[in-house]
């Protein structure tokens, strides 16, 4: 078996794929799926607020002018002073649930349990 190809034998092109600094080789309708939960994770990348803390107190909200203040000026953290930004992340649509037959779920499981009944009947008689 070659490298681009499946287990199947079919040719399918490999891309390298950069996740935190490890290369991964992936098919390439792999990579195309992982570019675009990327781009859509990297929309709205703004901060939408800030939190501030000294050593190992609890972080405290902060505007993003302190934050951007604390951060410019490395005195801040020579003293233990810490800031950080937080960002919100869009929400993801998952996929679509697969398509059921409700009424021909329910004549399945209901035809079961009849043959349930009868043959709970049919040892009691």
């Amino acid at each position: 078996m070659s490298e681009n190809q499946t287990p199947h034998g079919n040719a399918q092109p490999i891309e390298s794929v950069l996740i935190d600094g490890t290369a991964y080789a992936v098919p390439a309708p792999v990579a195309a799926e992982l570019l675009r939960l990327h781009l859509l994770l990297k929309e709205g990348e703004n901060p939408v607020a800030g939190q501030s803390r000294f050593g190992s107190e609890l972080w405290g909200f902060c505007t993003h002018e302190h934050v951007r203040m604390v951060l410019a000026n490395p005195r801040y953290a020579a003293d233990g002073y810490e800031a950080r930004y937080l960002y919100t992340r869009p929400h993801v649509p998952a996929p679509p649930p697969p398509q059921v037959n409700i009424l021909a779920e329910i004549e399945r499981h209901a035809k079961a349990h009849i043959i349930e009944i009868e043959n709970l009947l049919a040892r009691r008689f």
